[in-house]
C-alpha cells in the first residue's frame, strides 16, 4: 500500500502536469490563433512587421493581436481594410507601405493617428478610381519641393488622363 505521503506526492504531481498541459494547450492555441490572422491579414502584418519594436507605446499595432482576438468588430474592420489592400498590385502596395512606414511609431499629441489612417485611406481611394473605370491608376510621390502640394492618384478614364 502506498503510505500517506506518497499518495500526496503524486497528486501534487498529477495537478503540476495538468497545470503544464493546460499552458502548453494555451500557448499552442494562441500561436495558431495569431497564425490563423496573420494568414487572413497577410498584407496588415507587413505593415504591423515594419515596427522594429512592436510592444513600443508609440507603436500603432502595439496591442493589435488583442483587439482583434478579443473584438469581432476590431476584426471586421481589419479584415476589411486587408481587402482593401489586397486589390492594390504590387507596386501600389509597396508604395502604400514605404508612405505609412514613418507614421506606424509617430502618434501626433493633437492628431492622434490621423495622419496614419490618411495614408492607408488611399488604397480605399486607388480603388474607388479602378472602380470607377480608371486604368493606370498609380500613386503620386510626394512633391520634393518644400512646401508644395500635388495630387496623390494618376489615372486614364476614358482615354482622357487626369489627377486625383
Amino acid at each position: 500500500m502506498f503510505k500517506r505521503w506518497r499518495l500526496r506526492l503524486l497528486a501534487s504531481c498529477v495537478a503540476k502536469l495538468g497545470r503544464i498541459m493546460y499552458l502548453l494547450m494555451l500557448v499552442l492555441t494562441t500561436h495558431d490563433r495569431k497564425e490563423m490572422s496573420r494568414r487572413e491579414m497577410p498584407r496588415v502584418y507587413e505593415l504591423k512587421d515594419l515596427i522594429a519594436d512592436p510592444s513600443d507605446p508609440r507603436s500603432y499595432f502595439r496591442k493589435f493581436v488583442d483587439s482583434i482576438r478579443e473584438s469581432p468588430s476590431a476584426k471586421r474592420v481589419w479584415l476589411a481594410r486587408e481587402r482593401e489592400f489586397q486589390r492594390l498590385d504590387p507596386e501600389s502596395w509597396k508604395f502604400l507601405k514605404n508612405e505609412a512606414c514613418p507614421y506606424l511609431t509617430a502618434r501626433d499629441t493633437r492628431r492622434g493617428w490621423e495622419q496614419l489612417i490618411a495614408i492607408l485611406n488611399q488604397a480605399r481611394a486607388h480603388n474607388y478610381l479602378i472602380d470607377e473605370g480608371c486604368e493606370e491608376v498609380n500613386f503620386i510621390p510626394r512633391s520634393t519641393i518644400g512646401g508644395k502640394k500635388n495630387a496623390r492618384h494618376r489615372g486614364h478614364l476614358k482615354s482622357d488622363k487626369g489627377l486625383m
